[in-house]
């Protein structure tokens, strides 16, 4: 046997020292105390990527312990807990977490003590033909112990290792298919958090209804980012936040006749009016987690008119933040975004528009349907020598067709709307670095006015650099532009066609 062949127990509860008494068989049973009783930090991404991919990531005496489905736990020594993967030492624990999204911060989600024994087997002549791993922790603040304990095999002695399995089970011990259960055991209340949450619309509820809980689903969504913006923990919960409070806008505009003309208006206003303060800190997050690939553009001749910069974004950034966590504590911002959720949540002041009772499944195909066809509009008409706010336009549907078959997708077979999904995100990764280059040449530029148009040394030093800058994103902008024309091509192949009107068109 080897690591693989390692089988994982859980108990709700203490394995009290000597518990499993002192005989197995015709084997005896050693107990050795690893360690003494340490603090430890349960952690994972708030995005709880960790979690979902069905292992635990436990901090511990400067340790990062990674518990798997098959039995390994692996290890790797660290400074501190909360890090950016990306920023880790390599070492079998950054391996493996390589899929967790490299802008979250690894971040603790329970604390506690957790202590560390080990049993053998072992026959007369002290030879070990098997042992348990246990580990016990104790959740912080609660009356909740876990114990973890791994079952160890050794090549050529099965008989050990099914008396020592025997032997967990009669303790009450359970064999657990998902150990990351250990995160909903030792954290109170817990609660899984999803960006883009699954919400149950069956095909004959009214357009109503569907429109009032998706509503509802995202304003929660952007209320759970409201404590990692406060903390800074990392730049991800304002963006979940800003998108969250678009897709609320997305529905209120797309959704026509749900709610009165004079209701939506009035609603589209109060979301803008939340957003708004927090697009310049978004802005800066961006410019600032693109620094080195900026810096990569430039020679190193003209690099230090960028470190000028960005250490100005820097500053500013600090500033914008200090303005946003006043807008979220702020009273007036508190009674706002609570009025809203109530309002959506009972919705009995809504006021109902002309497309209320419409069926939520032919509502939704209707605009599904309508918006592909605006894109194919749009998309075949765009040549070499197209304007680029066509370009834009673009973008902005196919970013609402998106919205729409995320939101309804539930009503839609799975693999089919999946596969449609995915085919309009390539387009709109291109057309998305289309603008991105786009709107950061006509922010630079404001830059260099604002900042370096006085005609100091260090201002010429930031002109020049910024102006190189500049010239190198409008190529890149040319090349995402000539990729546009051969991406919708793609989208637009006769395949994809047939499966829009398979699935939205309703004759």
């Amino acid at each position: 046997m080897n690591k693989h062949n390692n089988i994982h127990f859980i108990l709700d509860g203490n394995m009290q020292n000597n518990s499993m008494g002192e005989k197995l068989g015709k084997f005896t049973l050693k107990y050795q105390s690893t360690e003494d009783t340490a603090p430890f930090e349960l952690l994972d991404c708030f995005d709880q990527s960790i979690r979902k991919s069905g292992q635990v990531l436990i901090f511990s005496k400067n340790k990062l312990m990674l518990l798997q489905q098959d039995g390994a736990i692996l290890s790797q020594t660290v400074d501190e807990a909360s890090v950016f993967i990306t920023d880790l030492k390599d070492g079998p624990v950054k391996t493996v977490l390589g899929f967790v999204p490299p802008l979250r911060r690894i971040l603790p989600v329970g604390l506690g003590t957790l202590s560390h024994q080990l049993v053998k087997a072992v026959d007369d002549e002290t030879k070990t033909h098997t042992r348990v791993h246990l580990q016990t922790f104790q959740a912080k603040n609660v009356d909740t112990q876990v114990t973890f304990a791994t079952l160890q095999g050794l090549r050529g002695y099965q008989k050990a290792f099914d008396l020592m399995r025997q032997k967990v089970e009669q303790l009450g011990y359970k064999k657990e298919q998902d150990i990351s259960s250990i995160y909903a055991r030792l954290i109170a209340e817990y609660q899984p958090y999803n960006p883009k949450p699954v919400i149950v619309i069956s095909k004959d509820e009214q357009a109503f209804q569907a429109a009032n809980d998706i509503i509802n689903a995202y304003i929660e969504v952007a209320r759970l980012n409201e404590p990692g913006i406060l903390a800074d923990r990392d730049t991800e919960f304002l963006h979940d936040y800003r998108v969250s409070l678009r897709k609320v806008r997305s529905v209120l505009s797309l959704f026509k006749g749900i709610y009165s003309d004079e209701q939506t208006q009035t609603l589209k206003q109060a979301f803008a009016d939340l957003m708004s303060p927090t697009g310049r800190l978004r802005d800066l997050d961006v410019y600032l987690l693109d620094r080195q690939h900026y810096f990569e553009l430039l020679p190193e001749s003209l690099h230090d008119g960028l470190t000028i910069m960005f250490d100005l974004f820097a500053v500013e950034r600090n500033d914008q933040l200090k303005k946003i966590s006043a807008h979220l504590k702020s009273p007036a911002y508190k009674n706002k975004i609570n009025s809203l959720a109530t309002l959506f949540s009972e919705s009995d002041a809504l006021q109902a528009g002309a497309n209320t009772n419409h069926s939520a499944y032919l509502y939704a195909s209707m605009l599904i349907w309508k918006r592909y066809r605006k894109v194919c509009k749009i998309a075949r008409a765009i040549t070499p020598t197209t304007d680029d706010s066509e370009v834009h336009d673009l973008r902005i549907h196919c970013k609402k067709l998106r919205y729409l078959m995320e939101f309804f997708s539930p009503m839609y077979p799975a693999r089919k709307i999946k596969g449609l999904i995915k085919a309009l995100k390539l387009l709109q990764d291109n057309l998305g670095l289309f603008n991105d280059y786009s709107v950061q040449q006509d922010s630079l530029q404001a830059f260099i006015l604002n900042h370096a148009s006085k005609g100091q040394k260090q201002d010429l030093i930031v002109a020049k650099s910024v102006g190189a800058l500049i010239a190198m994103l409008y190529q890149k902008q040319l090349e995402e532009r000539a990729r546009v024309i051969s991406n919708f091509e793609i989208f637009d192949s006769q395949t994809i066609q047939q499966q829009f009107r398979g699935l939205f068109k309703n004759d």
